[in-house]
């Protein structure tokens, strides 16, 4: 790991041979579209449902082991929106579409992220999601990472990226990052960074991976804080959620009796 004060030193040198066409224009904003990989342990997932019937363990075990989806980022200087790309669905192709649709249909029910809207400034986040059904809100304050910089670069698309790394409980989570796009925000729950960040690795395996770039300043209403849901807290909704999910077990085994 490199000294930060050196990091910087470096980077601002770097930047200044930048050529000045890429950052004389004040930056007000942009949408980036990534690619976001998600590998499934139904095994795991499954582990809890012994009611289920051997066809259905046998359909959910020839099922692919990761998917992917686009999610778009659109973001200020002071704010920023995660979510699902409205201009593009699934790329998984319609067989594995169903597939991945029945393993959900029985796996235990979870929040499905609707929306995430961050404020950069007083660094408070808020989750619109949906649970069976019903829709959310969530404020919460959001994650301090502990990055470490290295000395690592390379470019993406037409941005010089830097290397940082963190360990998340027992994962190592990598991230390139563009100073040339000064915003702390990223995919996901990824931020906190001297730059946006382009990509994410996790385990040394690709996690969000950028598609396209397009710096402009976003309408209000594309980086505006949801509102519609009912307003809770992690605490209340956890209690909520044990709740439905024994509900929803027990209607599953009585279900699985005829």
């Amino acid at each position: 790991m490199i000294n930060l004060k050196h990091f910087i030193k470096a980077l601002i040198f770097i930047i200044a041979l930048i050529p000045l066409n890429l950052i004389a224009q004040e930056f007000k904003g942009g949408k980036v579209v990534y690619q976001e990989r998600t590998v499934h342990d139904y095994e795991k997932q499954f582990a809890n449902r012994p009611e289920m019937s051997e066809r259905s363990k046998d359909w959910i075990a020839r099922l692919p082991a990761e998917s992917t989806k686009q999610k778009l980022l659109v973001f200020s200087k002071e704010l920023a929106v995660f979510m699902d790309n409205p201009h593009s669905g699934d790329i998984m192709d319609e067989g594995k579409g169903r597939g991945k649709r029945y393993a959900k249909m029985m796996a235990d029910p979870k929040e499905e992220p609707m929306v995430t809207h961050y404020d950069l400034t007083t660094k408070i986040k808020t989750v619109q999601f949906e649970f069976m059904t019903r829709i959310f809100l969530m404020e919460t304050e959001m994650a301090k990472y502990g990055w470490k910089l290295n000395n690592r670069k390379k470019q993406i698309l037409n941005y010089i990226c830097f290397g940082a790394e963190m360990m998340v409980e027992q994962d190592t989570v990598f991230a390139w990052f563009a100073p040339q796009i000064p915003v702390s925000a990223g995919p996901g729950d990824y931020h906190g960074l001297p730059g946006l960040i382009m990509a994410v690795e996790i385990n040394s395996e690709p996690r969000y991976i950028l598609l396209a770039v397009k710096m402009e300043e976003p309408e209000e209403d594309e980086i505006e804080k949801p509102k519609d849901g009912r307003k809770t807290t992690a605490e209340k909704f956890a209690k909520v959620k044990e709740a439905k999910i024994k509900e929803w077990r027990k209607e599953m085994e009585s279900w699985g009796h005829h």
